[in-house]
C-alpha cells in the first residue's frame, strides 16, 4: 500500500482524495459552470432589451420628428388649406374652431372691455379706480383669460385684490378717489371731460389705441368718451 506522500513509478507524488471530497470538488464545477450559463442567459437578455430599448427610442425620435416636420408644413399653409387639410382628414370639429379661434377670441376681448367699463362707471362703488390703482387693476385684468375677464365678479375681485394692497395708504388718507381732483376753474366750461383744447386730458396709451380700434374709433375719441363717463384710465 503507497502512502500519500509516496511517488509513483514516473516520480510524479500521488494523492489519494476522499471520495466525499471528490464528490464536492465534482458538485462545485457543475455549480460553477451553470452559473456561467445563468449569466450568459442574463447577459443575452440585457443585451436584447438594451436593442429594444435602443430601437424604440429610434422610432419615437422618428416620430417626433415627422411630428415636428408637419407642424411646420402647416405653419406656413394658409388658413384655408389648414381648414381643407382638417376636412379631408374628417376632423370637422377641429375645422370649426380653427376658423372661429380668431372670431371668438375679438368677441371676447370686445366683451371683457365692456364688462370692465360698465363695472367702474359706478364711481361710488368704486372710487379708487383711477390712477396707480387703476393701472394696477388693468394690468392684472390683462394678464387673466378673457374667459375670466367677461365675468364682473372677477372684474370685482381683481379691484379689491389691488385695493387691498395699499390698505395702509387707504386708512392714511393717501389714495385718492375719482371725486379728489377737478375743482374750481379747472372745471369752468368743460362738460365733456376733455382738455380745453378738445383733447383727453390723460395720456392715450398703446392699450387704449388698441381697445378703441375694436369699436372703430381714435384712441383720442375713446378716451374723451370715458372721461366724459367719469371713468378714469
Amino acid at each position: 500500500m503507497k502512502l500519500p506522500w509516496q511517488k509513483n513509478e514516473s516520480g510524479v507524488q500521488e494523492l489519494e482524495l476522499p471520495d466525499e471530497l471528490v464528490t464536492s470538488i465534482k458538485a462545485g464545477a457543475e455549480a460553477k459552470e451553470g452559473l456561467s450559463r445563468i449569466e450568459k442567459m442574463l447577459k443575452d437578455q440585457a443585451d436584447v432589451q438594451a436593442k429594444k430599448d435602443a430601437d424604440d427610442k429610434a422610432a419615437k425620435e422618428a416620430a417626433e420628428l415627422t411630428r415636428r416636420k408637419k407642424e411646420l408644413e402647416t405653419q406656413n399653409d394658409t388658413l384655408e388649406e389648414q381648414v381643407e387639410q382638417l376636412m379631408l382628414e374628417g376632423r370637422t370639429k377641429d375645422a370649426i374652431n380653427l376658423v372661429t379661434q380668431g372670431t371668438t377670441a375679438a368677441v371676447l376681448e370686445v366683451k371683457a372691455d365692456n364688462a370692465r367699463r360698465e363695472l367702474f362707471e359706478d364711481a361710488e362703488k368704486f372710487p379708487y379706480y383711477n390712477g396707480d390703482i387703476k393701472r394696477k387693476v388693468d394690468s392684472l385684468l390683462a394678464s387673466q383669460a378673457l374667459q375670466f375677464r367677461v365675468n364682473p365678479a372677477n372684474i370685482e375681485n381683481c379691484y379689491h385684490t389691488v385695493l387691498g394692497k395699499h390698505t395702509k395708504e387707504l386708512v392714511e388718507g393717501k389714495l385718492k378717489s375719482r371725486f379728489a381732483g377737478g375743482s374750481g376753474s379747472s372745471n369752468a366750461g368743460n362738460t365733456g371731460g376733455a382738455g380745453d383744447d378738445g383733447a383727453p386730458k390723460g395720456k392715450v396709451d398703446d392699450e387704449i389705441r388698441k381697445i378703441a380700434k375694436q369699436f372703430g374709433m381714435s384712441g383720442e375719441d375713446y378716451a374723451k368718451m370715458l372721461e366724459a363717463d367719469g371713468i378714469g384710465y
